[in-house]
């Protein structure tokens, strides 16, 4: 949980993002293979979500606003 917290945090997911994002986890199956940590699957998942959902000037102001 502390993993998914940390991940809206840091990207700042909206409500829409966070319930589109629930529904994708929900049907994608991890496999048993060590290539990923859970901690960068979640971090990688949400990352690809927030790219899909908004355009590129969107995520570049925000990060930029983020990062000064």
């Amino acid at each position: 949980m502390q993993y998914l917290t940390n991940a809206c945090k840091i990207l700042m997911l909206n409500e829409f993002e966070i319930a589109a994002w629930g529904v994708w986890l929900d049907e994608y199956l991890l496999d048993d293979d060590d290539a990923y940590t859970v901690e960068d699957f979640v971090f990688n998942t949400a990352f690809y979500l927030k790219l899909n959902l908004n355009g590129e000037e969107f995520l570049e102001g925000m990060f930029v606003s983020y990062f000064n």
